[in-house]
């Protein structure tokens, strides 16, 4: 039984020494296997001492090995865990681990996670503005403040916001409940916030950049602003003639809507017409060439007055008048008279318009009383002429 008794008690020491040893391995690692090591550099070290954690999306993957003074900043030695995969486009930056204001440093990946690890001896580098404010001075800049405040003053506050506070005990449960779910939304989302914080010394350098101007388009704006009060009465007469416009401009429209649609489609043919490359060759050619003759017999052709020719012809005063006047008498051979008359083109009046949205005006005429001329022929529009289709429609009115 003795030796029974010995044999349980050897064995129970073995298992208790094995579970210890496992536990030992299982929170602290392999000690007989060495860490991976890293470093990052920071501004400031912001109480960051070694044994304090490494997380990266929450998870601890290693711990902080060393911290060295050097000439950039605050070298931070980290022993990565063998055994986790951190990749290679992680940065750092120092957070708080907890209330109490330990130190932890949180990796981040920037972008999708890198297939390729984080190899010993890497440098990751650090976010920007990622040292936290270090809560020792936060607490002696507070403890400064509440220290120039004289001890009646602080009596005679806190007197008051008793007695402001008496009764609302509801409201403060209010309060706190709010506040509670305020942090928990904060929380999550800390990491947008941390990115908003860390971009806004760019956004912030630029408009310090574009002050001038942006003190310039206030002013602009400032003048804008007096000239809409000054003119908000016309304003309010503008608005309210401006119905009366729109029902006025909608009657015309409406009155004219054949008259409309006839000129545009007339626009459109003589568009088509003139954009042919033959005629904007022809165009071009004119523009060109016009300059030179009509210049140079403007230049020589005097000026003066000319009388109305008929009822309704009003006098023109700077009537340009072109004499010419031969030095010579004309060479040889003689002008020779044409064979057969040449008669004018007949003349060619416009068509009446009408629409699919009804008549509009009727059809031009080209009679001239007061300037009779022989053997001037009309080559009158027909009455199919006068419709304007419109382009899906092929059949007749």
């Amino acid at each position: 039984m003795r030796a029974r008794l010995i044999a349980n008690l050897v064995a129970f020491c073995v298992i208790t020494l094995g579970l210890i040893g496992y536990g030992v391995v299982d929170l602290l690692g392999d000690p007989l296997q060495s860490p991976l090591l890293v470093s990052a550099t920071f501004p400031d070290a912001a109480g960051v001492a070694p044994n304090f954690g490494v997380v990266l999306d929450g998870v601890v993957v290693g711990s902080v090995a060393s911290v060295q003074l050097t000439r950039e900043g605050a070298r931070v030695e980290i022993a990565l865990r063998r055994g986790v995969v951190v990749p290679s486009n992680v940065s750092a930056s120092v957070g708080l681990a907890n209330d109490l204001g330990e130190q932890q440093i949180e990796l981040v990946c920037r972008g999708r996670p890198s297939k390729t690890p984080l190899r010993p001896g890497a440098r990751i580098p650090v976010e920007s503005g990622g040292v936290p404010v270090q809560i020792g001075r936060v607490i002696g800049t507070a403890s400064r403040l509440l220290a120039s405040i004289g001890a009646r003053q602080l009596n005679a506050l806190l007197a008051a916001l008793g007695r402001g506070l008496s009764g609302q005990a509801q409201n403060l449960q209010e309060i706190m409940r709010a506040s509670q779910q305020f942090s928990v939304e904060f929380l999550a989302y800390q990491r947008q916030f941390e990115a908003l914080l860390a971009n806004s010394t760019p956004v912030l350098d630029g408009l310090a950049g574009d002050g001038s101007q942006l003190r310039q388009d206030l002013a602009d704006t400032e003048v804008l602003a007096n000239v809409l009060d000054h003119h908000r009465y016309d304003l309010v007469h503008l608005l309210d003639n401006g119905a009366t416009a729109a029902q006025l401009a909608d009657r015309f429209l409406g009155a004219n809507e054949p008259n409309l649609t006839c000129i545009l489609h007339d626009f459109a043919d003589a568009a088509a017409n003139v954009a042919k490359p033959a005629n904007l060759s022809n165009l071009s050619v004119g523009l060109a060439t016009n300059p030179w003759f009509f210049g140079a017999v403007a230049a020589i052709s005097p000026t003066g007055p000319a009388r109305s020719l008929f009822a309704g012809d009003p006098a023109n005063p700077h009537q340009e008048w072109l004499r010419t006047r031969l030095l010579l008498p004309p060479g040889s051979p003689a002008a020779e008279q044409y064979s057969h008359p040449t008669r004018l083109n007949p003349v060619l009046p416009g068509a009446a318009c009408v629409t699919q949205f009804g008549r509009g005006v009727g059809p031009a005429s080209q009679r001239l009383p007061q300037f009779p001329v022989d053997g001037t022929r009309y080559d009158w529009p027909s009455a199919a002429s006068a419709y304007v289709r419109p382009p899906h429609r092929k059949d007749g009115p």
